[in-house]
C-alpha cells in the first residue's frame, strides 16, 4: 500500500496521485490546490472528501486507472505513473524497458507476467492487495550470513587473470551473497568459495569490477530455481521477499551524500535481502557484521540499489 499522503507532503507518492487523478502540474508537492482537487475527485468517486489520500482513496485511484501498456495509454501521465511504481525511468513513454519492469513485478507478485497494467496490476502496485501473499502470512528465515573476510577463504585469489591482489576478501561479495541462498535452499555444503569457483568457471568474474550480474541467472539455472527475476524495482524485490523468496541486491554509492548509511561502496557491492517488514529490509552484508548494515529502510535501499536479483525456491 502506498502511504497516506496529505497537505504539504512531497515525493513520488504525491506525484503518482497527481498523475492518476489528472492534476497539473504533477510536481510531487501536496499543495493547497491539490487538496481542493483531491476533495473534488473524492466526491466524484464516492470517497470521503477529506482532502487526504489514504487506503480508501488509493483503492479508488487504482480502480479508476485505465489499462496501460506498450499499446494502450503508451504516452503520458498513466505511463509515467507506472514507471514510478515499478522503478523504471519516468519519461512517460511505455516502451520495452517499462514493459520488462512491469513483467518482473508481475512475476514477483504472482500475477500473469504479460506487461499489461490492468486492474489487478494497478491494485497490486498501489494497494498491495493483489499480492501473492500478505505480509502477515510470511515466515522469514535468515540464511547463513557468510562473510567474504572469513579466514577459510578470505585470502583465496578470486581473479580472472591471475591478479593476486584480487581475493575473496577484496572482491568476493557476489559469490558470498549467493552462497547464503544456495546453502539455505539447495546445497547445505555450499560456501562462498565453491560459488566463486563456479563464477570463475562460468566466466562471470570481470577483469576488475568483481562479479558480473550474469552470475546470478546462471546460478538460478544451475540450481533449478523455481523462479528468477532481474529488476531495478524495489517493489518487485519486496514482492519476492513477501512471497517467500530471497534477493541479492547490488548497491551503488547512492545519491544522498556521505551521511547516507548505504554509501558503502564507490563501485558496487552485493548483499542478500532476506526480510521486509515495516518499510524496512533485513540485510546480510558479506563485508560487515555491523548492526548498522543489518537493516535498511525502503528509501535507503531504493536510493542506493543498482539492481535486484530475485530468487524463489518453488515456482
Amino acid at each position: 500500500m502506498l502511504p497516506t499522503i496529505k497537505h504539504n507532503d512531497t515525493g513520488d507518492p504525491v506525484k503518482i496521485a497527481q498523475l492518476l487523478t489528472g492534476f497539473e502540474p504533477a510536481d510531487g508537492t501536496y499543495s493547497a490546490d491539490f487538496v481542493a482537487w483531491v476533495c473534488a475527485w473524492q466526491r466524484e468517486h464516492s470517497c470521503d472528501p477529506d482532502g487526504e489520500i489514504g487506503p480508501a482513496t488509493w483503492r479508488a485511484i487504482a480502480k479508476a486507472a485505465p489499462v496501460t501498456s506498450i499499446s494502450k495509454h503508451r504516452y503520458g501521465e498513466y505511463a509515467q505513473a507506472v514507471q514510478l511504481l515499478v522503478g523504471a525511468d519516468a519519461d512517460g513513454i511505455f516502451g520495452r524497458k517499462t514493459r520488462a519492469a512491469v513483467m518482473a513485478y508481475q512475476a514477483a507478485a504472482g500475477l500473469k507476467p504479460d506487461g499489461i497494467v490492468g486492474p489487478l496490476t494497478w491494485s497490486a502496485l498501489i494497494t498491495g492487495e493483489s499480492a501473492e501473499r500478505a505480509p502477515e502470512n510470511v515466515t522469514f528465515t535468515q540464511p547463513p550470513n557468510f562473510k567474504q573476510y572469513d579466514s577459510k577463504w578470505a585470502s583465496k585469489m578470486y581473479s580472472s587473470h591471475g591478479d593476486k591482489s584480487q581475493t575473496m576478501k577484496t572482491s568476493g561479495c557476489g559469490p558470498t551473497a549467493m552462497a547464503d541462498i544456495v546453502a539455505e535452499w539447495w546445497d547445505k555444503d555450499a560456501t562462498p568459495w565453491t560459488l566463486a569457483e563456479k563464477a570463475l568457471s562460468w566466466g562471470c568474474r570481470t577483469y576488475d569490477s568483481g562479479t558480473s550480474g550474469s552470475f546470478f541467472k546462471k546460478c538460478a539455472d544451475f540450481y533449478h530455481a523455481g523462479k528468477y527475476v532481474t529488476t531495478s524495482s524495489v517493489e518487485t524485490a519486496i514482492q519476492c521477499l513477501l512471497s517467500g523468496g530471497y534477493v541479492v541486491v547490488c548497491f551503488g554509492a547512492g545519491t544522498k551524500g556521505k551521511s547516507s548509511y548505504q554509501k558503502w561502496t564507490k563501485g558496487g557491492h552485493y548483499c542478500t535481502l532476506w526480510k521486509y517488514a515495516d518499510e524496512k529490509f533485513w540485510i546480510n552484508d558479506p563485508a560487515s557484521a555491523s548492526a548498522k548494515r543489518a537493516t535498511g529502510t525502503k528509501a535507503e535501499v531504493q536510493d542506493a540499489r543498482k539492481g535486484f536479483y530475485c530468487f524463489w525456491r518453488e515456482g
